[in-house]
């Protein structure tokens, strides 16, 4: 349920909110490159996956693959990307499958419109390949019209007489991430939600996470994809995203009628229990007078 009302929410988002006219449906496009597709063993080096598009799109669905035992994944930078609000951030199961949902607030139109930076490894002698095996987008048309694009993966090659090819340097980041967080009213669930978004534009961010406050005590940190729903009862809300070189940003947020309503409880708790005390101190008094 909460897979489909959160799929549901994103849809509407960035296909109504944030949506264009359009009047004529053409093939977007996604695809990867790298700076160096010969390499030795050993190699650590980048492939960028980038969409082009002749129409206006304002979300998209990816999953890809690469052959594990021939490549081992190092790391996701998405600095300069396009998309602006991650549902799912990139993440890698144990089948070598990489999936990335996300939107783009004022849709995008052109070539060549960077998605996400992967780092791997090569680790052997090999033909490895990277795989696009879903690639949806949705045109920015006020209705979420699903579109697949066309896709084209990528073939490496590692030889013992390559090169050996290395990352480039780190990127200079001194900046912390900046954090945007917002509530959605209730919708026909009765559930509150919560939209957020980190950016990071030298070296991207690494992850996310959100901790509750109900009463006095905070929840412990999870992580959380967009958008999340609006835990009852918690008034005070922590996002915390940290950077490809840790550095990290708290945004907090706290609602006032849950606090005024946590006060007014309060309240009621220390008047009941300064009556009490009293009620004691005056029943001591009179048996021990």
């Amino acid at each position: 349920m909460k897979l489909k009302l959160t799929s549901i929410f994103f849809v509407i988002v960035f296909s109504f909110v944030f949506s264009n006219t359009i009047f004529a449906i053409d093939n977007p496009k996604f695809y990867f490159e790298s700076y160096s597709t010969n390499m030795s063993p050993d190699s650590e080096f980048t492939v960028s996956l980038y969409l082009s598009t002749p129409v206006p799109v304002n979300a998209l669905d990816v999953e890809f693959t690469y052959m594990k035992d021939e490549l081992e994944f190092l790391s996701f930078n998405d600095a300069n990307s396009i998309v602006n609000i991650w549902q799912t951030k990139p993440n890698v199961n144990t089948d070598g499958i990489i999936r990335l949902t996300g939107g783009i607030l004022k849709s995008f139109t052109g070539e060549k419109g960077l998605i996400l930076k992967i780092s791997f490894k090569a680790k052997k002698v090999g033909s490895p390949q990277i795989n696009l095996r879903k690639n949806i987008v949705y045109l920015a048309d006020g209705s979420g019209t699903e579109i697949t694009a066309s896709n084209r993966s990528i073939v490496l090659s590692v030889t013992e007489k390559a090169k050996t090819v290395e990352l480039p340097p780190e990127p200079i980041d001194n900046t912390p991430p900046v954090v945007f967080m917002e509530y959605t009213p209730k919708n026909r669930d009765r559930q509150a939600l919560i939209v957020f978004d980190a950016k990071d534009a030298e070296s991207g961010i690494k992850s996310t996470q959100m901790r509750f406050k109900k009463y006095f005590i905070y929840s412990e940190w999870k992580a959380v994809e967009n958008p999340v729903i609006y835990p009852n009862g918690v008034w005070k809300i922590e996002l915390k995203a940290v950077n490809n070189v840790n550095l990290e940003s708290i945004k907090v947020s706290t609602l006032k009628g849950v606090i005024f309503g946590r006060a007014f409880y309060t309240s009621l708790v220390f008047l009941f229990l300064v009556i009490l005390t009293r009620g004691v101190y005056n029943k001591y008094k009179r048996t021990h007078k």
